[in-house]
């Protein structure tokens, strides 16, 4: 288990860099890449990465072009969680 453990604990590195980049001002977006073969051989290319690293995801920082959209509003929690009891 400590394989997906460990891309866990990267997880969790990933939103806490997301949360100081946003409170420095940059807006940053974080893409979950899957298997690209073409994507991750261009980038293994660019930055001269090791073949046998397996890219997961990706982080772009920077200023921010525009301001967040505003977020719709949500459902009540009564409608949106379900607790069963026995």
């Amino acid at each position: 288990m400590f394989p997906q453990w460990s891309e866990h604990a990267d997880a969790m590195s990933q939103v806490q860099i997301w949360t100081a980049l946003e409170l420095e001002g940059f807006g940053a977006n974080l893409q979950h890449m899957g298997a690209i073969p073409a994507a991750e051989d261009a980038i293994r290319k660019e930055w001269d990465i090791p073949a046998d690293w397996s890219l997961k995801a990706n982080m772009n920082f920077g200023g921010m072009a525009q301001d967040h959209p505003p977020k719709p509003a949500k459902l009540p929690t009564e409608e949106t969680v379900k607790v069963y009891t026995s």
